[in-house]
């Protein structure tokens, strides 16, 4: 039979040694090569041929090792023919994996056909390895990563393109070398000890580490290197597979971010408050220096390793002991945990020593797209604090007696009215004015009369019971409520004790002043029902007591009602003063300090009445706010200034602002707004040349409610002033919100500037406040050149006074206007 294949190798394993040299001489001649092998030669896996020819004693002794032999050449096909005789059983040798059984004797050609039959499966079976072969090394070069096979030893084999240009070296450079060869000398140990690892203990599938290999002009390279066995069918495996991936990128960014850390967490070190970062269980994952120099958990001191603190325990802890403070953290901790709000605000204060240190904290969600974080910051505002307190005591309390002055006085007479009127008490209202104090001040002084003021106060103080209030509501007068009466004639026992004590002569500088008082008492709810009715009531009473003749105490009666009835008449007489043309404004001129050039005008309301001439402001416009008449006459006020304003810009004088007042119940007027507005659009006038004074009085009351009318009227574009500053202020935590432009310093505290007196502390403090407030600062009442002087140092922006100008009727203030600005 004619052979069909081409030249291939068959190789025999047959024990009889005359049997095997008869088969390789056939097979020889036919043009096979023919390789004989030995038992060492199967375990060593030295098998040349395309097809093992065995007898059946090499088969009963080695049959394990023949079958394992096939599993490890795959995917390469190897044809294991076996030889029997021809009564052996062929069945149990192709179940256990023999691909045929030759039976003996066999004709030559039959021999010769299966034979090509199992070459063309062993060919066809190199094809196909050939070709996988091939796209596996097209593979292996065009893939991204560098990537290499190195013997168990760590022996590079086999390199692709990508590893040669990590590297920078040629594939005939770095075959051959140990792999950590080309890793930094001070990793190369961890290499090694991956790669014996994977050597000795096939189950370390692979190990993965970040390396620096040195490339051939010795730069450094950062790479991911993954090391892991080659895959071996049914045996161990024989080699490694190493992939290396460049990181530079990755490690150039992990350094900076590194690096940036390193900066925040310095930065945040060098900061004054206090930072703690926890996590949502509330466990403190890191603090800043200045948390660890002094520890704050929920209003105490605490000192030790802040990363065993579960900080919303403890706050828990201390809310369960009733501490208010805690409970309110601990709250704010949960909503931004559970991301009902971002951030929570609180404030309170860590008794550290016997002077607690006040603190502002602020809770933030921190990052709110990754894992839940919250920051706590903690800043030390015991400072502002006290500034706040101090502030709030010269709002609240008079400077010179430490009495409580008229904003707080009525406030804790209101609060005693409400109670009384649930209680059914009576309530007596006292009004104490010095007699003759003016000729104390005159002969001794104005420092003997403060002294005299002080004593004055503390011997009312004395004379008082525990429940009782007395404040000090300007000059020589005080103000004095006792709650809860049995009779209304209990007053009358207190304030015939009152006058015998300020009867005492007052010891000044060793010389003697005799001071009486003259006391107006009004009773709750026989005189009056609310505050202003029943100081007025007991101020009337007063008024009365000197008409006596001083140094007595008079009860409001019905008699003094009588002087109500006045105001009446005068209310009767307002409701028909603008018909009449009975009402005119007057203009006093607002310098601007530092240029002394006219920047605007406060227009001040007169009134000439045909019977009774000019009456005093103080006198009709209290009226006119009693009746609710000061509406009609503010808005007519307004509507005349403005067109007056016009008037001058028509004229061809420069724009100036025109300031005007608004009273408490003017302010609440509900079409507050849309008069204002519709002033303006009326008289065509700019919005921005319109200044709206506000008293402190009326911010007493409802704040929420006054900002908001605030911030509509700002839509106007009017400008906001605070008039009177300092004469107390009931809520200073909102003074930040009111949108002002202006706060003016009463004149009270003016007066005082440059005699040593507190009240250019007052003015000193109202100016820095405005200015961190951004607000401009107006002082009024301004006579001398001494106050001004005063004012310009402190960095006052603008004043108005006698000093420059009095209040002028329109023609004069005209002409004034049409002046040339010489600075």
């Amino acid at each position: 039979m004619k052979r069909m294949s081409t030249l291939a190798t068959i190789s025999l394993m047959i024990i009889n040694q005359a049997d095997r040299r008869l088969l390789a001489e056939f097979l020889q001649q036919t043009g096979y090569e023919v390789e004989c092998l030995t038992a060492a030669d199967l375990d060593d896996g030295r098998v040349q041929g395309s097809l093992l020819i065995v007898d059946e004693t090499a088969a009963r002794h080695r049959a394990p090792a023949l079958i394992n032999l096939k599993a490890c050449l795959r995917p390469l096909y190897l044809p294991i023919l076996l030889s029997l005789p021809g009564s052996g059983r062929s069945t149990p040798w192709l179940r256990a994996g023999f691909d045929d059984v030759l039976r003996l004797p066999m004709s030559k050609d039959d021999l010769l056909a299966r034979l090509e039959a199992f070459l063309r499966l062993r060919r066809h079976s190199e094809q196909i390895l050939n070709e996988s072969d091939l796209r596996y090394r097209a593979t292996f070069d065009l893939a991204p990563a560098g990537m290499a096979h190195a013997t168990l030893d760590g022996r590079l084999t086999l390199v692709n393109q990508r590893f040669c240009e990590m590297l920078e070296y040629t594939r005939d450079e770095v075959s051959g070398r140990p792999l950590v060869d080309l890793v930094d000398q001070d990793q190369r140990a961890q290499v090694q000890a991956a790669i014996d690892r994977l050597a000795v203990d096939d189950g370390n599938e692979r190990a993965s580490i970040d390396v620096q290999y040195r490339r051939r002009d010795q730069s450094l390279i950062w790479t991911v290197v993954t090391i892991s066995l080659a895959p071996a069918a049914g045996v161990r495996p024989m080699h490694l597979i190493i992939v290396i991936e460049d990181i530079g990128e990755r490690k150039a960014m992990e350094q900076a971010l590194q690096e940036s850390e390193r900066f925040v967490r310095s930065t945040i070190d060098a900061l004054s408050e206090h930072i703690c970062v926890i996590d949502v269980h509330g466990q403190i994952i890191a603090v800043n220096q200045a948390w660890r120099d002094f520890g704050v958990v929920c209003g105490r001191v605490m000192r030790f390793d802040w990363t065993t603190v579960n900080y919303l325990a403890f706050c828990d802890a201390a809310a369960s002991r009733g501490i208010k403070d805690s409970r309110l953290f601990a709250q704010g901790m949960r909503d931004v945990l559970s991301g009902t709000r971002t951030e929570f605000s609180m404030e309170y204060p860590c008794q550290e020593t016997t002077e607690p240190r006040w603190f502002a904290a602020k809770l933030t969600r921190f990052p709110l797209d990754g894992p839940v974080r919250m920051v706590i910051a903690l800043k030390n505002i015991t400072p502002a604090k006290h500034a706040e307190r101090h502030l709030s005591y010269l709002a609240h309390y008079d400077n010179l007696t430490g009495l409580p002055n008229r904003i707080l006085f009525y406030d804790r007479l209101r609060q005693t009215l409400r109670q009384a009127e649930r209680s059914k008490w009576t309530v007596a209202v006292m009004f104490i004015d010095l007699d003759h104090f003016k000729m104390i001040n005159d002969t001794l002084g104005h420092a003997a009369g403060d002294l005299v003021l002080k004593e004055a106060g503390r011997r009312i103080v004395d004379g008082l019971r525990s429940n009782d209030t007395v404040g000090r509501l300007g000059g020589d007068e005080f103000c004095v409520f006792m709650p809860d009466l049995a009779i209304g004639s209990d007053a009358a026992k207190i304030a015939s004790k009152l006058l015998a004590a300020l009867s005492v002569p007052f010891s000044i500088d060793g010389a003697e002043a005799f001071v009486t008082a003259s006391i107006g008492i009004a009773l709750y709810p026989h005189d009056g029902t609310d505050v202003d009715m029943l100081v007025s009531s007991a101020d009337t009473a007063m008024y009365r007591a000197k008409e006596q003749g001083r140094n007595n105490f008079q009860f409001f009666t019905q008699h003094m009602n009588a002087v109500m009835l006045e105001h009446a008449r005068l209310g009767n007489g307002l409701r028909k003063a603008i018909e009449r043309n009975e009402l005119y404004l007057e203009y006093q001129p607002q310098i601007e300090i530092e240029t002394e050039v006219i920047t605007g005008v406060e227009a001040l309301l007169r009134w000439r009445h045909p019977e009774l001439g000019v009456v005093s402001p103080a006198t009709f416009i209290p009226v006119a706010e009693e009746t609710g008449l000061i509406v009609s006459i503010g808005e007519w006020a307004m509507r005349t200034a403005c067109a007056q304003n016009m008037t001058w810009q028509s004229a061809g004088i420069a724009p100036i602002v025109m300031a005007v007042n608004l009273s408490a119940r003017q302010f609440k007027h509900t079409d507050m707004n849309q008069m204002v507005r519709q002033v303006l659009e009326d008289t065509g006038m700019d919005g921005k040349y319109l200044e709206l004074e506000l008293t402190e009085g009326i911010v007493m009351e409802n704040a929420e409610s006054l900002i908001a009318t605030m911030n509509r009227l700002k839509e106007c574009g009017v400008r906001l002033s605070l008039d009177d500053f300092g004469t107390g202020f009931s809520n200073l935590g909102y003074l930040k919100r009111f949108p002002l432009d202006m706060i003016k310093i009463d004149r009270s505290f003016v007066n005082g500037l440059g005699k040593g007196c507190d009240e250019g502390l007052i003015a000193a403090m109202v100016i820095t406040l405005g200015h961190s407030l951004k607000l401009k600062v107006i002082a009024e009442g301004v006579e001398t050149e001494n106050q001004l002087a005063v004012l310009q140092a402190l960095g006052c922006d603008m004043m108005q006074g006698f000093l420059f100008s009095r209040p002028l009727p329109v023609a004069q203030i005209t002409a004034l206007l049409q002046k040339p600005s010489t600075p």
